[in-house]
């Protein structure tokens, strides 16, 4: 409050407590890196060797070309969504702005007879605010589905490649039990830092 009058006027206090509330530090980023992307890519590369060593090299490019592919949908899906959560956070931020105006001017809306003009102002922004969370809802479910897709594509192929190499007497049958055990817990490796 001690600072000038000029960086007040400038700055508009929803911005400022956006600002303020702000959360993502390094120590997240470090926190991220230590405990879930380390050992997803360890658990990866001990998972190829290990399903090379019980099935064969097909098994083990079947395992990586999935978690290749993944890895890929999640990047550019998540590339796609910062930009649209930067646009609902604008949205968001437009709306507060416009109430906060509304508000904070009351005195001079009233003065000059423009309530009507401002209510309009503040319902657009809330319109355009709901129109980007609709977007962004509806891009987040399709990037749920592709990671599905490709995770689920891969356990087919994989299931078909171990139910092949059984059925041809290549491999005991106790080997297919271990890869489905085995693939749940990489799904479940992979879903937990996607959804990070």
């Amino acid at each position: 409050m001690s600072l000038s009058y000029d960086f007040h006027v400038a700055k508009k206090n929803p911005y400022l407590q956006y600002i303020i509330s702000a959360r993502y530090t390094v120590l997240h980023f470090v926190r991220s890196m230590i405990f879930y992307y380390i050992p997803l890519v360890a658990d990866l590369g001990v998972a190829c060797v290990y399903l090379f060593y019980l099935f064969g090299p097909y098994m083990s490019l079947l395992t990586g070309t999935m978690a290749l592919s993944y890895f890929w949908v999640s990047a550019r899906s998540t590339m796609r969504s910062v930009v649209l959560s930067q646009a609902e956070k604008l949205a968001n931020r437009n709306t507060e702005d416009a109430l906060s105006d509304s508000l904070g001017g009351w005195e001079t809306v009233q003065y000059f007879n423009r309530a009507e003009d401002e209510r309009k102002r503040y319902l657009n922004a809330v319109e355009k605010e709901q129109v980007q969370k609709r977007q962004t809802g509806i891009f987040d479910s399709l990037e749920k589905a592709m990671q599905d897709l490709v995770l689920n594509a891969g356990l087919a192929a994989a299931v078909f490649l171990a139910a092949y190499q059984v059925f041809e007497n290549m491999q005991p049958l106790e080997n297919l039990v271990i890869l489905i055990g085995y693939w749940a817990h990489l799904r479940g490796m992979l879903l937990l830092v996607s959804s990070d």
